[in-house]
């Protein structure tokens, strides 16, 4: 590791790697969160490895290392560290080892004990099996590669160079495939191939299906966790990430840099687009980290998108029923999630954020759960009459934000964004005459285009939606193009009052929020709404409901109260009536009556705690009515 700059010195010798916080005399640490900044100069490490723009000076005896990335050139120490800890051993065969007549070993592999290499398998230069790994017919392992204990690769499969199977992998198992045929699921045979490339490593007790016919592939540089599930005629490509318990159903496609979250599952046949991310399990779609994943990191975190980010869910009505009338599985756009995108272009409609029966605004969509109805009525809002047309700046939002997004996915490496990006708003300034009239023209405050001009700060993207909208110029091309003056001499004029070009949400009128309130009041839907599903659906706070219109939200807190009081009433009274029922059956049938035997019986019809159950059977015993379950 070369350092570019070396601040302080140390006659400590370097015994041990530790956080900011717990290192000591004699350890080495790193510094490459930001928000772990000021444990520096609390740090009692020997050795910091620190970025370049760190001005702080080392203590006496600590002794600071200044590097361009400091998590790389840690990284660069283990990989030294991890070779010394665990040398490769001596290249042969081990005795206890089998390789079939045929087979082709270099003579810089090594062959661990209790290993099988069978016939016509191939094994490159410098490969190492260590013990009990299976490599099957005809399979072939290009060089460099490190199959750990238990891993196997099964007939005819082909891992490409410097490939790392953890512990218990499975390459070119068959692949899940039944035909239900009188009566019975007949199997059809996987005859195809697994084809690993250059630089993959798959973790622990992970499985990859041979295809039924032709391939399953995975590209170079793909990074696999334990327990993930490939199955086959999977095309998994470049650079992409699949954390645990992953599960990829057969014939899905994904494309290059993809990131699939814990528990993440892709349906067959399916297509994950090039640079998606997806959260695991039930994840918020709107949260930021998905949308980031849209865009190249650097891109993301210099335009500040989460300050562009809708409060709730909008959607297209018309695009959701095609989807459902497909049968296919249904998925909230990422694109959706920016408040600059105003309409669907495709149906040219406006999107909608409010259910039009109970008015009622969405957090969240909840992926493949999601059948297009409320929540809270229950009633689909897919087959409603056309949706609103839109209006010619929505339109030219709509279409500058998508062009940035499809751009900015194609992007693979990290660029000077922001030095292009605040030469191009200079050279707009001087076309205008000054930062004044700049302002002037998009709305900005003086002040804010003087910080850009200075290069103290950076347009945000709503900022940078009104510089397009105003010029008339794409959004990538002030990110990638030097632009010159004359693309700036006629600016157009947008108006003042559009909502989703302010980096703050305009506060609501009292006379709408007193409107909404009484609404709430009046109207006697079951169940009622509470004061704060209220507050977000208008938006507003809770807080601010209670202290400025106390009278009504009171009014609607007491009467929530009074449903949940009831439904938990009504709730302990059929929970009441389902044990008595269990308990007499028991007794029928002369078993005994635990808590234990009826929390069994009831099943997962109720989700019951002993606690519960035992609190049940005191009322019941007494004669008293159930409690109220809290």
């Amino acid at each position: 590791v070369q350092p570019c700059v070396i601040r302080g010195s140390t006659a400590e010798t370097v015994q041990g790697i530790a956080a900011l916080e717990a290192a000591g005399p004699g350890d080495l640490t790193f510094l490459s969160n930001p928000k772990y900044r000021a444990q520096v100069a609390r740090t009692r490490a020997s050795v910091v490895l620190l970025p370049l723009d760190y001005a702080g000076e080392p203590a006496p005896g600590q002794l600071f290392l200044l590097v361009e990335n400091p998590s790389v050139a840690l990284a660069r120490l283990c990989t030294r560290i991890e070779q010394a800890l665990w040398p490769k051993p001596a290249p042969g065969v081990h005795p206890t080892a089998f390789v079939a007549p045929g087979a082709r070993v270099a003579a810089s592999a090594t062959v661990g004990p209790l290993c099988v290499v069978e016939a016509e398998a191939a094994i490159g230069e410098r490969v190492h099996l260590q013990a009990q790994v299976f490599v099957g017919r005809r399979a072939h392992l290009g060089d460099d590669c490190w199959l750990m204990p238990g891993a196997i690769v099964a007939a005819e499969c082909v891992l490409g160079r410097r490939v790392c199977l953890h512990p218990g992998v499975v390459v070119g198992s068959d692949g899940f495939g039944y035909e239900f045929v009188d009566g019975r699921h007949a199997k059809m045979p996987q005859v195809g191939i697994v084809v690993i490339g250059d630089d993959v490593e798959i973790g622990a007790n992970s499985t990859l299906d041979r295809a039924r016919f032709s391939r399953t592939v995975v590209g170079e540089g793909t990074k696999i966790d334990n327990l993930v599930q490939v199955g086959h005629n999977v095309t998994i490509g470049r650079h992409c990430i699949l954390c645990a318990q992953v599960g990829v159903s057969g014939s899905a496609t994904i494309e290059d840099y993809v990131m699939l979250g814990g528990q993440a599952g892709v349906a067959g046949h399916l297509t994950v687009g090039r640079a998606s991310k997806v959260a695991g399990h039930l994840a918020r779609l709107t949260m930021v980290p998905q949308v980031s994943g849209l865009v190249h990191s650097c891109l993301a975190g210099a335009l500040r998108w989460t300050r562009d980010l809708r409060e709730y869910a909008a959607w297209c009505p018309k695009c959701l029923l095609e989807w459902k009338q497909a049968g296919n599985p249904l998925y909230f756009p990422l694109l959706w999630a920016f408040r600059g995108i105003r309409c669907c272009l495709r149906h040219n409609g406006v999107l909608r954020d409010t259910c039009p029966h109970c008015s009622r605004r969405f957090s969240y969509l909840i992926g493949r759960t999601w059948e297009g109805e409320c929540f809270r009525c229950r009633r689909s809002f897919l087959d409603l009459p056309p949706v609103a047309t839109p209006r010619q700046i929505e339109i030219d939002s709509t279409t500058l934000v998508q062009g940035l997004v499809t751009w900015a996915v194609g992007l693979t490496a990290s660029s000077d964004f922001l030095s292009v990006l605040l030469n191009n708003v200079t050279a707009a300034a001087t076309a205008v005459n000054g930062a004044k009239p700049l302002s002037n023209a998009i709305g900005r405050s003086p002040a804010v285009v003087g910080f850009w001009l200075r290069r103290r700060q950076t347009p945000t993207l709503s900022s940078l939606l009104r510089l397009g909208l105003v010029f008339g110029v794409p959004l990538e091309a002030w990110l990638s193009t030097a632009l010159g003056p004359e693309r700036f001499h006629t600016p157009a004029a947008v108006p003042a009052d559009v909502p989703w070009l302010s980096d703050r949400t305009p506060p609501v009128p009292a006379v709408d929020i007193e409107a909404v309130l009484r609404l709430a009041i009046d109207n006697p839907t079951e169940p009622p709404p509470s004061l704060l599903a209220l507050a977000q659906s208008i938006p507003t706070s809770p807080s601010h409901l209670y202290h400025d219109f106390r009278e009504l939200a009171s009014r609607i807190v007491a009467r929530h109260r009074a449903f949940s009081a009831q439904r938990k009433v009504q709730y302990a009274a059929e929970l009441a009536e389902l044990v008595r029922g269990s308990v007499a059956e028991r007794r029928r049938q002369r078993l005994p009556v635990t808590a234990d035997a009826v929390l069994a019986h009831l099943g997962a019809r109720w989700p019951l705690s002993r606690r519960r159950l035992r609190a049940v059977f005191c009322d019941i015993r007494n004669g008293l009515p159930t409690v109220p379950v809290s």
